[in-house]
């Protein structure tokens, strides 16, 4: 995460990630009035999942989230979704 770039973004380097479907997940604190606190997790599959979050990184989740999830085990699963840990990178000729 850039500390000082609005959402921590790396715009160049993201983009390439998506290229080649490499996982990553970016956190970034909010800046009060401008944007809230987010984790972005890109398992190298499908589009990036957001997610609210707080200073410490830790997820949270709100009264209209938890009604579209609808029940207790979707709940845990976007939990699940948002701890997704990086897998190390490998590289190969």
């Amino acid at each position: 995460m850039a500390h000082e770039v609005s959402g921590g973004a790396f715009y160049e380097l993201e983009a390439w990630c998506f290229a080649l479907n490499v996982a990553f997940v970016r956190w970034s604190g909010g800046y009060a009035g401008s944007w809230s606190a987010e984790r972005v997790v890109y398992t190298g599959d499908d589009e990036p999942g957001s997610y609210i979050a707080d200073e410490m990184d830790r997820i949270l989740i709100d009264e209209a989230t938890i009604r579209e999830l609808g029940s207790f085990e979707t709940i845990i699963d976007y939990f699940a979704g948002a701890g997704f840990e990086v897998p190390p990178l490998v590289v190969v000729d």
